[in-house]
Order: C-alpha cells, then sequence, then structure tokens
C-alpha cells in the first residue's frame, strides 16, 4: 500500500510538473512571439534626413577637410550616413574624425571595429584601455570611451572610440549597445546607432596629444546630438 501511495505521488507530481512546463513554455513562446513581432516592425523605419553630413567644418578651432573614401569601401562598411574628415589648424596635428552611422534597417552599427581594421591595415596596437572623461564644458557628465595607440612605422597615433545611440547615449562595447538596441526596438521601434571614432599623430607627450583629442571630442559631442539622423516609419 505505501508503494502504491508513493506511485500515485510520483504521477501527480508529474503530471503537475508537465502542467507547469507547459504554462512556461507557452509563456516564452508568446513573449518570444511579441519580441520578434517588435523588431521585424522596426525594419519598417527609414532614414529620412542624414544630418551629421552637414556638421560644421569649423570646430575647435580648426578647419575641416573631407577625405574621400572608395566606393568599394564605402559598400563594405555598408553605413546610411558617413563622415570622414581632417581638422586642421596650424599649431597642431590635424584631427582625424570618422563617422558610420546605421540606421534602423540596418541594425545600428557595422560588424567593423577598430581593433581589426587596424592591423588589418598593418597598423600594430601598443596598448588599448578605457578612458573615463568629462563629456561637457561643466563636467557633469561622464562617459567611458575606447582608446587605442597604434604604430605603423614611424607613426604613432592615438585613436578614441565609442558607440553612439539614441542620439546622446555613448556606450564603450558592442555587446551594452546591441542590449541598448535591442530595448530601443522593443519600446520605440528604433535601433539605430552610429560608430564616432576620433585619432590624432602622437607628436612628442602622448598627455598633449590626449588633452587636445579629449577637448575635440567635448566639441563635437553636442553637435553629435544637433545633426543626428531622422527616421521615420516607411509607407505600406
Amino acid at each position: 500500500m505505501p508503494i502504491y501511495n508513493c506511485i500515485n505521488q510520483r504521477h501527480d507530481s508529474k503530471s503537475s510538473m508537465s502542467k507547469r512546463d507547459f504554462f512556461i513554455s507557452l509563456i516564452l513562446l508568446a513573449a518570444t512571439l511579441i519580441t520578434v513581432r517588435a523588431m521585424h516592425v522596426g525594419t519598417d523605419v527609414v532614414v529620412v534626413k542624414k544630418n551629421l553630413d552637414r556638421i560644421p567644418y569649423t570646430l575647435d578651432g580648426m578647419h575641416g577637410i573631407d577625405i574621400p573614401l572608395e566606393e568599394s569601401i564605402i559598400r563594405e562598411l555598408d553605413p546610411d550616413v558617413v563622415v570622414y574628415r581632417n581638422y586642421i589648424s596650424e599649431n597642431r596635428k590635424p584631427i582625424t574624425i570618422y563617422i558610420g552611422y546605421y540606421g534602423t534597417r540596418k541594425g545600428g552599427r557595422s560588424t567593423h571595429t577598430p581593433e581589426g581594421c587596424y592591423p588589418g591595415a598593418g597598423w600594430a596596437i601598443l596598448k588599448e584601455q578605457r578612458v573615463t572623461m568629462p563629456i561637457d564644458s561643466r563636467g557633469g557628465e561622464v562617459v567611458t570611451l575606447n582608446c587605442l595607440w597604434v604604430n605603423r612605422g614611424n607613426e604613432r597615433q592615438l585613436v578614441y572610440h565609442w558607440y553612439q545611440s539614441d542620439k546622446s547615449k555613448i556606450i564603450a562595447t558592442g555587446m551594452q549597445q546591441n542590449l541598448n538596441r535591442f530595448k530601443r526596438r522593443l519600446f520605440h521601434n528604433r535601433d539605430d546607432g552610429a560608430f564616432i571614432r576620433v585619432s590624432q599623430e602622437i607628436q612628442g607627450d602622448d598627455a598633449q596629444t590626449k588633452g587636445q583629442i579629449e577637448q575635440f571630442i567635448k566639441q563635437l559631442y553636442p553637435l553629435l546630438i544637433e545633426f543626428w539622423p531622422e527616421e521615420t516609419e516607411a509607407e505600406q
């Protein structure tokens, strides 16, 4: 008799677990369908105003000159908007910026990263680290950016780079950007983002170059927000 009761108890327990597992699976399936639907809707959002190519050519006392990119490189990178410029002044080395913007339809980011692209172009990465710096003139907002020291031949460069989403949100890693993009697509039907790189040849003291780049970034950041591209729902 005790054995029979034990078998019955096991059967009831298995039946209860089976029902619970079924409902959990049903909830997960529903959540997945809702998520997929929300993410699918995002593909119908298109870039209608590029804007970033209108960032001023005079910045931090320097004058900008566009650097032409080969069509093959543009096709490989496949951005919706690309800005590639040297900012030049008489008393310091040029500062080079690259901005690659990807709208919601293109998933908000490129698969190319400096850690892969620089070695592929013959540059050696000497050091890499995260740098924390105030992004506004009052020092109220502090952000974390990626920083690389690279070398090719006799030239050394200091390279800052980051991802930017939702106009003003600066993100250091691709993983963090993916999480941010997922939330924005799910709740706001937007998935756009940009990759920004600011670099300068190191001449003399590293600290001087670092200070010049960070001062330039503080001038560039509000312009990225002001000239952020506009998206809208595509007509069906």
